[in-house]
């Protein structure tokens, strides 16, 4: 049952389908209602269903379906002790729910709980999973937005950090290079000294030349660095962005 929710999951992802979504809900209610289950099964179910609600909230955007999530998510977390080797993984889908709900609703206090998730999953995650560049990519966003609410750059250096050992955890010309790349830059950029800048405008440009990234990310990135160029006076580069 639980890999029946996961593939419904990831049609409904990928499709924006209603009826997937739906028929995974039912079949992870179906899955917890079974007797004798472990759990560590349980806990799956409820990651899961966490999963379905989240692609629930990228149709409908309501920010109660993220908080459906992260309550799940919570709950999946309890069930486990401390040393399971599942536990920092679903973790790190508790610091995508936090970022999301302080992205729908400009509420810090959900980022500073993201920041806290964060820290705890990499900590339980080990340095070869290959979840791990996923959670510092997550945990390097965070970290920037905090330092956009009250200005540290101590937390803009370790967003910077971050996304240099996630970059370092990908294939070469890997589609992943350019967001990372785009949040290194960004990191860089406010970071305010002219080294820094310039550093962060050779970021936003690689990610804008990547012919392996999506377009929405090379369209980010080129916006990015040409807005960055104009703030700097760099216009023949501005206008080649």
């Amino acid at each position: 049952m639980a890999i029946f929710a996961a593939a419904l999951t990831a049609r409904a992802k990928s499709r924006g389908s209603t009826p997937d979504l739906n028929e995974g809900l039912a079949a992870i209610e179906r899955a917890l209602t079974l007797p004798d289950e472990s759990d560590s099964d349980r806990a799956i179910q409820l990651v899961n269903k966490s999963a379905l609600i989240g692609v629930h909230y990228g149709i409908g955007k309501d920010p109660e379906d993220i908080r459906r999530q992260i309550g799940l998510c919570r709950e999946a977390l309890d069930l486990l002790p401390d040393g399971h080797p599942k536990k920092g993984v679903y973790r790190a889908n508790l610091v995508g729910a936090y970022l999301d709900l302080y992205r729908s609703t400009d509420d810090t206090t959900a980022l500073e709980l993201a920041l806290a998730a964060g820290d705890r999953a990499l900590s339980e995650i080990r340095a070869d999973h290959p979840r791990r560049g996923g959670v510092l990519s997550n945990q390097a966003v965070a970290l920037i937005r905090s330092a956009e609410e009250e200005y540290d750059e101590a937390k803009l250096r370790e967003a910077v950090r971050l996304s240099t050992e996630a970059l370092g955890l990908l294939p070469e010309a890997s589609p992943a290079d350019a967001r990372l790349l785009v949040n290194r830059g960004s990191a860089l950029y406010l970071c305010g000294r002219p080294e820094d800048q310039v550093l962060a405008l050779q970021d936003r440009s690689t990610a804008a030349l990547s012919e392996a990234a999506p377009p929405d990310v090379r369209m980010t990135a080129a916006t990015g660095w040409a807005r960055r160029c104009g703030e700097l006076g760099r216009w023949d580069e501005a206008v080649k962005a």
